[in-house]
């Protein structure tokens, strides 16, 4: 099967693991845990944040969530309009100290025929299209 070179740096890229994905009433409990509001009122509190969060960047307000983001509103040469998230100083700061864990964490720093290579260690059946259209297949790499 012929992959691109794209495709295959998509599915051996390093990535972040996600452990779990909390929602508005998790968030509510943590902050209940943190404040004088019962979890009941952190949930509610959470849940009318997020509706003036969006009903403002509906109307074309930007809005700065402290050291988080800053949610705007962008659209393509069409108008169809989108949301656009910015990270703040702040967060990418502490993003910088991540101490969770990654996936195909072996495969930082590979270049295009480090991909190609890794690839083939385990699809040696394949072929991969690289970004100057040329074809690489396993013997190209000695495997």
């Amino acid at each position: 099967m012929e992959k691109t070179i794209q495709g295959v740096i998509n599915s051996l890229r390093i990535r972040p693991v996600r452990k779990e994905t909390w929602d508005l009433s998790d968030i509510g409990e943590e902050l209940a845990k943190v404040s004088t509001l019962d979890t009941g009122d952190a949930m509610n509190f959470g849940y009318k944040l997020f509706d003036i969060i969006i009903d403002g960047v509906n109307q074309g307000i930007a809005m700065k969530l402290g050291k988080l983001c800053t949610i705007t509103v962008s659209c393509d040469i069409d108008g169809n309009v989108k949301p656009s998230l910015r990270a703040m100083p702040q967060l990418k700061t502490a993003l910088r100290s991540y101490e969770g864990d990654f996936n195909n964490e072996e495969n930082k720093g590979l270049d295009d025929d480090g991909f190609a290579r890794k690839w083939f260690e385990d699809n040696p059946g394949d072929t991969i299209k690289m970004r100057d259209g040329t074809v690489k297949a396993p013997a190209d790499y000695g495997l």
